[in-house]
């Protein structure tokens, strides 16, 4: 029953909105799931959108018992605001509610990109995501938050901080991040989640150090991705898959 609900859940702000949203994509939930046909999430980073999820959908529904899904992150204009990981984080605990109700599972999946992986992180820490969430999986997330030198901190941060600038290791024109400080004091590997790190080693991938996870955390390094494509290859996705379902597909970092 879980492949007929494989749809794309609109995330909102609310779970009521994200339960109206979803109501003509599925209309009961399903019998209990076992750990091998949890469900998988996607979640899209900085500027991106659900269909950069697409890949991953067809990929796992294709070739593993998991349902898996997209998220839409908000960018409430109402709010002035956009690409605010603490908004993001609470859409995808949202959703993930809703996905648990319509398939019956216990616990849930996630796969997210670039700084979806922060938004994804500040849910399992600080909105009750670690009692749900078995693996997360970051492709391309600058765990640490992106270096000085880079494109979207050449000096100091150049973006918004609810706008992307949450993820600067410097914060927006040099200001402490309390953000990233938050969210990786203590065990970066937070609860019983078990946490994998896939990191691209292509010129325009992704950072060595700022890429990582301690506390127990699996890493692993990809050849020659760029990290836009990161979503869509077939390396990443098969390594996405081996940490869920079988472990960790790397190295373990301490």
């Amino acid at each position: 029953m879980a492949r007929q609900h494989r749809a794309r859940i609109i995330g909102t702000l609310t779970a009521l909105a994200v339960a109206l949203v979803s109501a003509a994509v599925t209309a009961r939930p399903a019998s209990a799931a076992s750990p091998a046909t949890e469900p998988v999430l996607f979640v899209h980073g900085w500027g991106g959108s659900p269909s950069n999820g697409d890949a991953l959908v067809q990929y796992f529904t294709s070739n593993t018992a998991h349902p898996a899904y997209t998220v839409s992150l908000p960018r409430p204009d109402w709010l002035g605001e956009s690409n605010d990981n603490l908004h993001n984080a609470a859409t995808i605990r949202d959703t993930v509610n809703f996905i648990r109700w319509i398939t019956g599972a216990e616990k849930v999946n996630i796969v997210a990109h670039s700084m979806g992986g922060l938004s994804t992180r500040h849910y399992i820490r600080f909105l009750g995501g670690a009692d749900v969430v078995r693996h997360y999986v970051g492709m391309g997330t600058v765990e640490h938050g992106t270096e000085p030198g880079s494109p979207l901190e050449p000096i100091v941060c150049i973006l918004p901080w609810a706008d992307g600038g949450q993820m600067c290791r410097d914060g927006y024109l040099g200001r402490d991040n309390l953000f990233l400080r938050a969210l990786n004091a203590g065990d970066e590997s937070f609860g019983p989640v078990k946490y994998t790190v896939l990191r691209s080693t292509a010129p325009d991938g992704d950072g060595a150090v700022t890429t990582r996870l301690g506390g127990g955390a699996c890493y692993k390094e990809i050849p020659g991705v760029p990290h836009a494509g990161e979503p869509a290859n077939t390396t990443f996705l098969d390594n996405a898959r081996w940490a869920i379902d079988v472990g960790c597909p790397g190295i373990t970092i301490n």
